[in-house]
C-alpha cells in the first residue's frame, strides 16, 4: 500500500511542562480520508534534518522519546504529515 501526501496539519500544539518525561502533540487536520500522521522532530527549525518519530491514526501523539533520547532543557521542533492510503 502506498501512500500519498495530501494538505499539512494545522494549529500543532506541543505541551510545556505539563507531563513528566514526554512531549504531547495534538493537531487538528481537515483532510477527510487521511488515515494515518507521520510525525517528526529535530533539534532545529529544518525539516530536512528531522527524524521520523512516528505515526498515527489518531490527532495526538506522545513522544516518549523512543526514538532518540528527549533531553531536558532541549528546544524540539514538531512537523506532522497527513497521508492518504491509496490502494
Amino acid at each position: 500500500m502506498a501512500l500519498a501526501p495530501t494538505s499539512p496539519p494545522h494549529d500543532v500544539h506541543a505541551s510545556v511542562n505539563e507531563f513528566c518525561n514526554i512531549i504531547r502533540l495534538d493537531w487538528i487536520s481537515n483532510n477527510i480520508g487521511a488515515t494515518t500522521h507521520s510525525i517528526h522532530r529535530g533539534d532545529t527549525d529544518d525539516v530536512l534534518l528531522s527524524q521520523l518519530i512516528g505515526t498515527t491514526s489518531e490527532t495526538q501523539f506522545d513522544d516518549l522519546g523512543d526514538v532518540g533520547d528527549l533531553v531536558q532543557g532541549t528546544t524540539y521542533y514538531y512537523w506532522v504529515k497527513d497521508r492518504k492510503s491509496v490502494v
